[in-house]
């Protein structure tokens, strides 16, 4: 007996009835669409390498025109200084909080932007660690709640933190563009 399999359509068509016989609908539909959807772990993955690239990138870049330009930051940017309790460099350290942060980006990403729109709800994101920052580690760590709330200083932890969210969300939003590409078969 000869066993029949279905023929594929090509990219960009769509599947006549009854072509897509013994295929998944996920399938199907990235047959369809050439998008596959992104599981809960892919996610949480793409978050952590945004949040991390947007701190290196973005963020750290800010700190560079400010510092370099003589402005209202005190420390350099990309600082190999050992941190606490482990001794990792600075920027490693602030790298992986950054990407925590991500994870918690890519869970929340859909609801932001329905909300805010896509880059809107990045900077909407980037509040979430500033206040955290402000409200629990600092008390913490035996600092006054928002460093004692110094204008300046408050003004570029806005910033910092706006260019880091919208750094997370345009990071992360081409990283899910360049998965939906390698779906397509």
């Amino acid at each position: 007996m000869t066993r029949i399999e279905p023929v594929l359509p090509a990219h960009g068509s769509t599947p006549s009835s009854g072509a897509g016989v013994g295929i998944s609908d996920d399938r199907q539909r990235v047959l369809r669409t050439g998008i596959r959807r992104q599981g809960t772990l892919g996610r949480a993955a793409l978050g952590f390498a945004a949040g991390a690239l947007s701190h290196l990138t973005l963020q750290s870049g800010l700190i560079a025109i400010l510092y370099t330009a003589g402005g209202p930051v005190p420390f350099a940017p990309w600082s190999m200084a050992p941190v606490p309790p482990f001794g990792v460099p600075a920027t490693l350290s602030a790298a992986f909080f950054g990407g925590l942060w991500g994870i918690v980006y890519a869970l929340l990403e859909p609801r932001l932007t329905g909300l805010f729109g896509r880059w809107l709800g990045g900077v909407v994101f980037g509040a979430l660690p500033l206040l955290v920052l402000w409200f629990v580690a600092l008390p913490l760590k035996g600092f006054p709640i928002g460093g004692g709330f110094d204008p300046m200083r408050a003004l570029v932890a806005i910033v910092l933190h706006a260019g880091f969210g919208l750094g997370v969300a345009i990071i992360f939003w081409l990283g899910m563009h360049l998965s939906r590409r390698s779906a397509v078969p």
